[in-house]
């Protein structure tokens, strides 16, 4: 049975961060697999010099994967899964599977279309529009982190294409059915 390696992951400097918080004194690392997901893409195993500076069985160092790794230039936005298995000398795996929202083209969408909305509002009550596409960005962008936080991960991917034609000016049809 598997115990859950203690690791936390994020986005830092336009890189996956994993910060490893697991006491290799207790759990002597033999190896490990990094297995990371990009929105819409295949699994691709993440080789040990992909990870940065990182060094197996070396206690609080953090992973930092660029997404050079994949292939692009930068990391688009949606779901994103990471999944580590790491074997140590006493048969006890430690495992850690996580999906995240990364969404950041998306939040500046959301915070320049505030910014219109602001402007806007100043202008005789001209600003209707612009307030119900910022009410629906913000209440979309919320709903995609609660279907995370339930593990819905194809409702939460599809809320972020949703937002992303919000967005863009888009047209919705392609995921909403309309």
């Amino acid at each position: 049975m598997a115990i859950a390696k203690p690791v936390k992951i994020d986005f830092y400097d336009k890189q996956i961060r994993v910060q490893d918080y697991t006491n290799f004194t207790t759990y002597p690392a033999t190896s490990q697999t990094v297995t990371v997901t990009l929105p819409g893409a295949v699994a691709v195993n993440v080789t040990s010099k992909d990870l940065g500076f990182y060094k197996l069985s070396s206690n609080a160092n953090p992973m930092l994967i660029k997404p050079t790794v994949f292939g692009v230039g930068a990391f688009p936005d949606g779901v994103y899964r990471v999944a580590i298995t790491q074997v140590n000398n006493r048969s006890m795996p430690l495992e850690a599977d996580e999906q995240f929202l990364y969404i950041p083209a998306i939040d500046a969408c959301i915070l320049k279309k505030t910014d219109t909305y602001l402007r806007s509002s100043c202008n005789n009550c001209k600003s209707d529009a612009n307030l119900k596409l910022l009410q629906e960005l913000v209440v979309i962008r919320q709903a995609a982190q609660l279907d995370l936080n339930l593990g819905q991960y194809s409702a939460a991917a599809a809320k972020v294409i949703l937002l992303t034609n919000l967005c863009t000016g888009a047209s919705c049809k392609c995921i909403c059915g309309c």
